[in-house]
């Protein structure tokens, strides 16, 4: 039995969403047993690539999975300044066009489609953290800046509005909370534990603001409770029985059901041929 899936996709934001305590391992631990949660995040990409590789990343899920939500998130990378990093940063334009394909694209796949605008750059620790790593060669110029960075949440706004789905502006959030001397990040960038609770909260705080109550989406669970299987000793082969007889049809079950429908047509297509055939000759006689 199959489960509803919930796709995360995006950056190194998103491919460190499942560290200890990340937010989409938190995703995973609260719709447990009703969805499985799938981090199809990429560390340094950009919409540029992700919008070339979007076929080969989702088409691994077939088409009938019943995909409920797919979080978006992604311009850290894009924003990055052009005279110091070439082959990451994507003009605001194109920027805006990438995002717009991917999302147009997933809406046909997914229930739900979440953009999320990326976190402001804590430039202060961004430069600790250079210093830390590069030591003696460290340039004290940043490859990105909260103003730059600023311009793509604009625009993951702007797409969010035009395409007709939710937008969760982590940036102005963060950017209050790092105001206020809250300090979200490890290197300016990437969210330490903090960082992390703090963004899973304002993503299932946004959740129950557009009313999309992820737990109400899977119909139910793939298998029984335990607890309910303990009941007595032949109780389990009951529940098994009614829970199979309610639930979605497996993917094996389709599987097996579409053969048949592609054997059925084959052979009705065999016989009208050898009808034809029978009424030509005949004909001719």
């Amino acid at each position: 039995m199959r489960r509803a899936a919930l796709v995360l996709f995006g950056d190194s934001l998103t491919q460190r969403s499942f560290e200890t305590g990340g937010w989409g391992a938190r995703l995973a631990d609260k719709y447990c047993r009703q969805a499985d949660v799938f981090c199809r995040g990429y560390g340094g990409y950009t919409t540029r690539w992700c919008r070339a590789m979007l076929g080969d990343v989702f088409d691994i899920f077939p088409p009938r999975d019943d995909i409920v939500l797919v979080v978006v998130l992604f311009g850290t990378n894009d924003s990055a300044l052009n005279h110091l990093s070439l082959t990451q940063h994507v003009p605001i334009a194109e920027y805006a066009e990438n995002l717009s394909t991917i999302v147009s694209k997933l809406r046909r796949r997914s229930k739900f489609v979440v953009l999320v605008t990326p976190p402001c750059l804590h430039e202060g620790r961004r430069i600790v953290h250079q210093r830390r790593r590069y030591r003696k060669d460290a340039t004290g110029f940043l490859e990105r800046t909260d103003s730059s960075l600023s311009k793509y949440a604009a625009v993951v706004r702007e797409v969010a509005e035009y395409c007709n789905v939710p937008c969760l502006d982590l940036f102005r959030q963060t950017s209050a909370s790092v105001c206020d001397g809250h300090d979200f990040f490890v290197d300016g960038v990437h969210f330490d534990k903090g960082g992390q609770e703090y963004f899973y909260n304002q993503i299932i705080a946004h959740f129950q603001i557009q009313e999309m109550d992820l737990f109400k989406v899977p119909s139910k669970l793939d298998c029984p409770f335990g607890l309910d299987m303990r009941t007595s000793k032949e109780m389990w082969k009951n529940l098994f029985r009614d829970h199979k007889r309610n639930s979605v049809p497996s993917i094996t079950s389709i599987t097996v059901s579409e053969d048949m429908i592609s054997a059925t047509r084959l052979f009705i297509f065999w016989i009208s041929t050898l009808l034809c055939l029978f009424i030509c000759l005949s004909s001719s006689r």
